[in-house]
């Protein structure tokens, strides 16, 4: 075959620079003029509909068709099949001016495969199939909903009746079907769209066209009077160009940016923050979830864990994923969803009273008085001659150190309390361990324990209740983290803690407050436990559910699991068995969410309400907005809840175009608060001997 000549290599990249510069135009005057493919087109009336196909009804899971050669090259075992493949391809094109088909292609390639005619129509086929196997709807431009007739036209190599197949296994039925390869004239070259003018005798103002490609859906028809608008949502936006790479660099990369791309493009909602929360999670949640998982599944088989446990809330979704996974590629473990909570666990707990089994009560960012109460299960009645020791007029207010040490100290060191505290222990404690043997925990187990972080206190709570009852792992417990803080609590006895990001990786993503609404579940908290005729049921809470559900839990949850039985599937095809790049792509697609969100983003996400404490009480949202004051003062007075807890988010929510000027402010902020949380400290042991 003939090397392609250097010049017309130069004129093709001269060429494809204008293109990108005419498109990048567009691109940008379309966005600033604020208008969509669906308005544009739907302002013209009494028009007939064409479209596009390839990249506008129906996409690849491949970012480009060249990397579906790649891989089919590879299931073929045949050396350089998608350079020759292309090359033929090119060089048909070059010489007849027009666009191929299949067979024309096949002829001359069958020169390097040097098969037998048998043989040549099964590869044929086989690429055919393989195709079809690779094609999914875009649900943004579903045209089975519409009774309007309308036409798909395509420069396309594949025959009609191919097409046609393709067409069924989607329910898309056009009035009419124009391809290149079956009237020898293209869109590029305007000829196709003058021929189905003259065919339906139709004025050009009659038409009007929506497809992906610059020249042959924009250009070409617009230069004959046609109605024309270009598609970009099939194009690879910000996280998907940021992980892609070529297969023959990095296969993994490729299909996973090609999974994040068509899992986008499968979504369709009218609501605008469905559609947000929609395209985050195709890019950056569902990523995180399945690595996240596949990751736990991998350490599991290493350390022979018998049974993973997946604790709710936070352990549903990832549950769910862990049965798409397992399903695909056979991890011999077992999985189960349970219910528990630190409200459910912590004060079963607390065996003797020492000072390290309830401290709990008193540090989370919001403690008042009745919150204390909550959290041991008791009246305020019962026990406020207690709390004489400090100002508690109103038992809703937020505590002080000072005063939370105080009231530590009162708890005890006052009889009372303290046999209330064991007796509720007690009763609780009862209760969760039947529910504990009734799940499948016995001490001949190997247990594996599924949570997102922050400090192992639930695992270490776990422990404690087992071992007291006789049923604790004689290997311990394996607890599974997405991180550990800096405030985490040393294992019980035989435990350990296996975390997906080290404590480098966590300070780059700061916030753990956002992994939480990654992994949101369809129910409310566990409470506690209940005895039914059954055995033991969980109490779940209703209450805080109706926040989820509004937001987009439900779209969310769908989303994910779309994504991961995506990419199980494809990893196995594609023969992919090496995970380590897709743990570091997820690392950068978290990063830069988290770190630099859209405003859309911030808009959608900054306003889930969100609080650190067990009761969801003294709750503030992840991002708010703020004014260049707050900005200088704020870190000054110490407010920073009026930050929200994700200040990305706040900047870009606050700032827009211009928090860019600020990227440096929430580095800052860390640092502030780390030093007060030092100074905080020292008061304590200061404080400790003026008690």
């Amino acid at each position: 075959m003939n090397a392609p000549d250097l010049s017309d290599n130069i004129k093709e990249l001269l060429f494809k620079i204008k293109i990108s510069f005419y498109e990048n135009l567009y691109i940008y005057s379309q966005r600033h003029l604020n208008s969509s493919n669906a308005e544009a087109r739907s302002s013209s009336e009494h028009c007939v509909k064409t479209y596009d196909l390839f990249d506008t009804l129906i996409t690849r899971v491949f970012p480009h068709p060249i990397d579906s050669f790649y891989f089919f090259g590879k299931s073929l075992k045949t050396q350089n099949f998608i350079q020759e493949r292309l090359s033929e391809e090119r060089t048909r094109k070059s010489k007849t001016g027009s666009e191929v088909t299949l067979e024309d292609i096949y002829y001359k390639f069958n020169e390097i495969l040097n098969l037998s005619s048998s043989n040549l129509e099964l590869v044929k086929e086989l690429e055919k199939k393989w195709e079809i196997d690779s094609l999914r709807k875009i649900k943004e431009n579903l045209v089975e909903e519409t009774n309007e007739p309308f036409f798909i036209v395509s420069d396309t190599y594949f025959d009609k009746r191919f097409i046609n197949d393709v067409l069924d296994k989607f329910s898309i039925s056009p009035s009419k079907l124009y391809l290149s390869s079956d009237n020898n004239k293209t869109k590029f070259s305007g000829e196709l769209f003058k021929y189905i003018m003259k065919d339906n005798k139709l004025n050009p103002n009659r038409l009007n066209h929506l497809g992906d490609n610059y020249i042959s859906d924009l250009k070409a028809p617009t230069s004959l009077g046609i109605n024309a608008h270009l598609y970009l949502n099939s194009r690879m936006n910000k996280y998907e160009q940021m992980i892609y790479n070529p297969p023959n660099k990095n296969e993994l990369k490729c299909v996973l940016s090609g999974v994040m791309r068509v899992t986008r493009l499968s979504g369709k909602t009218g609501n605008e923050n469905f559609k947000v929360i929609w395209d985050t999670t195709s890019d950056v949640i569902s990523p995180f979830i399945f690595s996240y998982v596949l990751w736990i599944l991998e350490q599991a088989r290493k350390n022979s864990i018998d049974t993973l446990f997946f604790v709710s809330r936070d352990g549903q979704i990832l549950y769910k994923v862990a049965e798409i996974i397992k399903d695909v590629f056979h991890y011999d473990v077992n999985t189960k969803y349970i219910h528990g909570s630190r409200k459910a666990w912590f004060l079963p707990s607390i065996l003797n009273m020492k000072s390290e089994e309830i401290d709990w009560i008193f540090d989370s960012v919001y403690c008042s008085i009745a919150s204390i109460c909550k959290r041991i299960a008791v009246d305020y009645s019962e026990i406020s001659d207690s709390f004489n020791t400090i100002d508690h007029e109103d038992i809703k207010r937020n505590l002080t150190q000072r005063e939370r040490r105080i009231l530590k100290n009162s708890i005890l060191n006052d009889q009372k309390i303290r046999n209330i505290i064991l007796k509720n222990a007690k009763t609780k404690r009862i209760i969760l361990t039947e529910y504990l043997k009734q799940v499948g925990f016995s001490n001949s187990n190997k247990i594996g324990l599924v949570d997102v972080g922050w400090r192992g206190r639930l695992q270490r709570s776990l422990s404690r209740i087992l071992d007291a009852e006789g049923i604790y792992p004689n290997t311990g417990i394996h607890g599974f983290y997405v991180g550990l803080n800096e405030n985490q609590v040393s294992p019980y006895q035989n435990d350990c803690y296996h975390t997906f990001y080290n404590k480098n990786q966590m300070k780059c993503l700061r916030n753990g407050q956002i992994f939480e609404i990654f992994t949101f579940a369809d129910h409310g908290m566990c409470l506690g436990y209940k005895i039914t005729k059954d055995g033991i049921d969980s109490i779940l809470s209703d209450e805080p559910m109706s926040q989820p559900f509004a937001w987009g839990v439900g779209i969310q949850h769908e989303c994910i699991t779309k994504f991961s039985e995506e990419l199980a599937r494809s990893l196995l095809k594609y023969q992919i068995t090496e995970f380590t790049s897709l743990y570091k792509s997820v690392f950068k697609l978290t990063n830069s969410f988290i770190n630099s969100p859209t405003a859309e983003q911030a808009q959608s996400y900054g306003k889930i309400l969100f609080s650190d404490d067990q009761e969801e009480d003294g709750q503030i949202q992840l991002a708010n907005m703020i004014t260049a004051f707050d900005v200088i003062f704020l870190p000054l007075t110490r407010n920073f809840r009026k930050y929200g807890l994700w200040v990305e988010g706040t900047i870009k929510l606050s700032f827009g175009k211009f928090s860019f000027l600020l990227l440096i402010f929430p580095y800052i902020r860390h640092k502030i608060i780390r030093l007060m949380q030092k100074l905080d400290r020292v008061r304590e042991l200061m404080g400790r001997w003026c008690v």
